[in-house]
């Protein structure tokens, strides 16, 4: 997973500026490939296996600098969101994190990890009520604040390995796509608070069993 800041050129105004088309096609693109080596993965395809594998032992390594997850990563995608430096832009490195985190989530997976509009924020809701402990006292509450909070993409690579490693345990999917969306901006400035809005209104906005219950 690249760990290199991305304060240099490929993160500067000009990739600063919000664009729904870019997004749109950034979560289209790792959907498409996580729904493809999911599929294939879940049929016993050892090409899958392969591929899937290629992509976990890329999890530290910078963006494009293995061989073996080159088509993985880069074949179709999107022209537009292609780097122009000798640095990985923040879709580039986006895609091959949320990619590479997925290939984690789907090891020895039985059933599907990758789940169209379960964002992060819903995601951690489902492990915290997994648990026994209330949102405050949760350990994934904190480890979900520290990946809020982190200030560095090092950071909230590394926090978002270990909620991604829970939930494995879990079996709670995840939309990859959207979490693709979420690391783009995050290595914008201006957005890392968009995020966190997101985040916050991801996580209480699934109704918990005892909510459900006072309803009924």
């Amino acid at each position: 997973m690249e760990t290199q800041e991305k304060d240099k050129s490929e993160t500067r105004e000009s990739l600063h500026t919000f664009s729904p088309s870019n997004h749109s096609n950034l979560r289209n693109f790792v959907s498409s490939k996580a729904q493809q080596l999911q599929a294939n993965y879940l049929k016993q395809n050892p090409k899958a296996k392969a591929k899937l594998a290629a992509l976990r032992k890329s999890i530290n390594k910078p963006v494009g600098s293995d061989p073996e997850t080159w088509q993985i990563v880069f074949e179709d995608f999107p022209e537009n969101l292609i780097g122009k430096s000798d640095e990985p832009n923040r879709w580039e490195l986006a895609a091959h994190t949320a990619l590479a985190l997925f290939s984690l989530h789907m090891q020895s997976a039985k059933s599907a990890r990758h789940v169209s509009r379960v964002g992060l924020g819903q995601a951690i809701r489902k492990l915290i009520d997994a648990g026994s402990r209330d949102d405050q006292d949760s350990p994934v509450m904190r480890r979900f604040h520290a990946l809020g909070t982190a200030s560095t993409f090092a950071e909230i690579a590394y926090h978002a390995r270990g909620l991604i490693q829970l939930m494995r345990a879990k079996d709670i999917p995840l939309d990859y796509g959207m979490l693709a969306q979420d690391f783009a901006d995050l290595l914008v400035t201006s957005r890392q608070n968009s995020v966190r809005l997101r985040w916050a209104r991801q996580l209480y906005k699934v109704n918990r069993p005892e909510e459900k219950q006072e309803k009924e």
